[in-house]
């Protein structure tokens, strides 16, 4: 049931009309706040922000945009839409009956983070006002640090297996195949979770010992880091190349090492692959040969010109494959990622993972489930369902906010790192 209207600007436009039937709210944890808390939350958003209104005149809701057209998260905040729309009716058929109602006002935000300008994370500009905003249903990410947007309320994804299978629980009460046992092989998370399979004999021995990740070279939290990128070569690579170097290829290594804060957390996490597989190959040339690398995250895929391509077809991946950076790896399905032992998590666009993460806990059977690193273990970000993840207990954390590492929370056989000073550990065993 819902209905695009153009506004001009947050402050014009056909929302405004209903300033006069708005009556303002309190709320315990937000206080009270009306349309104009509302208005000034859309101020500080560079788009993804919606009024969702209930017209009681016609007896629609009906969803107004912060900005001109439809360019920016229109798709979602419709499927979003009709899915809430229909769960207020079902649920509360008494508050919606028409012109013998009153209107009500929700804002919604959509983005896989909140789209918020960047003097809006500025403590000293005092968040743009945010302690004054009327509260705002993320439908993606939110900022764990509240002072940032502290009216924003998780709520679940946009995608699979998120608001679609909220929505297909109200309208059948069945749980989505997606988040159920999956009954044939397909790379699609709709078809269902691969769980590990704990009724094979010695099941846990027999899975392989890396840290595995595979996914998208991808921004991070673009808005709030827009200095975060990967390596480029000709400036961050190339001037060292006719340097004095190891023949082993650390020196590519410690060139991207050396960009510091501007790395993105992904690209942290090829840099220990690319350094576990010399340190294997190692191990195996003084006589160790059953040594693998700890680490095995790298990229399936990555954006050339605008498009999603495999990366092993692209050029500049492969240029830095030539250089020792092992940023390149076959595509896995869920049912080949279920066979190592260790997964991780590294946030893209919105710090986190929003299908991933519920993927990865599927594949550890409980009892193992502690060896899987969550996103929220250091992101700034997180997500509605972590709460409830969290009740568990991490094996080891990830940092992947700006200048921070990657690091065990204790040492194991199978996972080694830098520390969090940048200093190789000392006392470390190969993966067996």
């Amino acid at each position: 049931e819902s209905e695009l209207a153009q506004a001009t600007h947050a402050q014009t436009g056909p929302a405004m009309s209903h300033m006069s039937v708005i009556q303002a709210a309190k709320d315990v944890k937000f206080g009270s706040y009306d349309l104009n808390a509302g208005i000034l939350a859309t101020e500080a958003f560079h788009y993804t922000i919606f009024f969702f209104v209930y017209d009681s005149k016609s007896d629609t809701f009906r969803v107004w945009h912060n900005v001109p057209g439809c360019d920016h998260g229109c798709a979602r905040i419709y499927r979003i839409a009709s899915v809430i729309a229909y769960a207020l009716r079902k649920n509360f058929p008494g508050r919606f009956k028409g012109p013998d109602s009153d209107d009500i006002v929700i804002m919604m935000s959509c983005g896989d983070a909140p789209r918020i300008k960047s003097r809006c994370y500025d403590k000293a500009n005092d968040y743009c006002h945010s302690s004054k905003f009327a509260p705002i249903l993320q439908f993606g990410s939110v900022y764990i640090d509240t002072e940032i947007l502290p009216s924003a309320i998780a709520m679940p994804m946009p995608v699979r297996p998120h608001i679609p299978c909220f929505d297909e629980w109200q309208l059948s009460r069945q749980v989505c195949q997606d988040l159920q046992p999956r009954s044939a092989m397909s790379d699609r998370i709709r078809d269902g979770i691969v769980f590990g399979d704990t009724r094979r004999k010695n099941y846990w021995d027999k899975l392989i010992p890396q840290v595995l990740w595979r996914g998208t070279d991808f921004a991070y939290l673009h808005l709030k880091h827009p200095e975060m990128r990967p390596p480029n070569y000709k400036t961050d690579i190339l001037p060292f190349e006719n340097e004095a170097h190891p023949t082993d290829g650390r020196w590519a290594i410690n060139a991207i090492h050396g960009m510091g804060e501007l790395l993105l957390p992904r690209w942290r996490g090829v840099l220990l692959t690319s350094e576990a597989e010399i340190e294997a190959r190692e191990y195996r040339e003084s006589g160790n040969s059953n040594v693998i690398p700890w680490c095995n995250i790298k990229f399936s895929h990555c954006y050339d010109k605008g498009e999603k391509v495999l990366a092993i077809d692209n050029a500049k991946m492969k240029h830095l494959e030539r250089v020792g950076i092992s940023a390149i790896g076959e595509r896995l399905n869920m049912t080949e990622h279920a066979n190592y032992k260790y997964h991780i998590d590294l946030g893209g666009g919105g710090g986190t993972t929003w299908t991933g993460t519920i993927e990865k806990v599927g594949h550890q059977p409980p009892i193992y489930r502690s060896l899987f690193a969550h996103p929220f273990s250091s992101s700034p970000c997180r997500d509605c369902y972590f709460i409830m993840s969290q009740r568990r207990k991490t094996g080891f954390t990830t940092s992947l906010g700006p200048g921070s590492t990657m690091c065990p929370s204790k040492p194991t056989s199978a996972i080694s790192s830098r520390s969090s000073c940048g200093q190789r550990r000392t006392q470390r065993r190969p993966g067996r």
